[in-house]
């Protein structure tokens, strides 16, 4: 009610809460090993987006990854850019990742490859690898590290049905729904975010009984209800039980005053 649900008559539980365990994690060979990237961006001239083609890229690679001191596989060629119009040369620019298994090592591998554009061993080692059209090196974005996305941790799901008298279905739009979600976090002590609305059910009918207008102390005789499927996620079990019995008490609480 204090959320506005101004036309609410009654609350009560249509099926006992029940928690649902997260999926057990996947076995440890089926994802990689989370990696630190090095993104960095270097202009080569004397190349265009014509002249910079897959021999190129390939050759680009092997020097980054001799001075970077890493596999092949550890860099990849992200974006190529044709910069001859901004530089009134012909040039390219090359963006690119580089990946290493922890900060400290990413770190060395950044400071390592600024020093190779800046100080010319990049120039050289592509000259090396073939790139003989490469009149000019210079270091477009100065380099920057990415940290590995950590996937979110398993959560406990409570599911709940709570059935809602003085509104039906047409009553009970996109609006009373969000105050049911505000509600509900208030009481549950989480976020907004972390509950969802799974299903709404007009129990109208289903409810039209004399019994069950006097239990709820419903004064008209077909009262119009909601049933709400609400399902709030938590990061621990003990939590849910306590949320759980938490909700329940103050459910019967409410009916005992209706």
């Amino acid at each position: 009610t204090a959320q506005g649900l101004t036309e609410l008559t009654g609350v009560m539980q249509a099926v006992a809460s029940s928690i649902v365990a997260p999926p057990p994690p996947q076995a440890p060979v089926s994802s990689p090993t989370p990696r630190y990237s090095v993104l960095m961006t270097t202009t080569l001239h004397g190349y265009n987006n014509l002249t910079f083609g897959v021999n190129e890229q390939n050759a680009f690679v092997e020097a980054i990854a001799i001075l970077g001191e890493c596999e092949t596989t550890d860099v990849q060629v992200v974006r190529v850019v044709d910069s001859s119009a901004h530089l009134q040369a012909m040039a390219v620019n090359v963006s690119y990742t580089v990946s290493y298994a922890n900060m400290s090592v990413a770190s060395t591998g950044a400071r390592t490859l600024d020093a190779a554009v800046i100080g010319g061993s990049l120039h050289a080692q592509l000259t090396a690898q073939g790139l003989t059209e490469l009149t000019g090196v210079t270091q477009a974005v100065t380099s920057s590290i990415v940290a590995p996305v950590t996937p979110p941790a398993a959560r406990y799901s409570v599911h709940m049905t709570t059935t809602l008298y003085g509104y039906n279905i047409i009553t009970f739009g996109i609006n009373e729904q969000d105050a049911f979600v505000e509600a509900i976090a208030i009481l549950g002590e989480c976020e907004t975010t972390d509950i969802q609305v799974t299903g709404v059910v007009d129990s109208s009918t289903q409810l039209n009984t004399v019994r069950e207008c006097k239990l709820h102390t419903v004064t008209v005789r077909r009262p119009s209800s909601k049933r709400i499927t609400d399902e709030i996620v938590y990061g621990n079990n003990s939590k849910n039980f306590l949320f759980c019995n938490f909700v329940w008490q103050g459910l019967r609480i409410i009916r005992q005053q209706f």
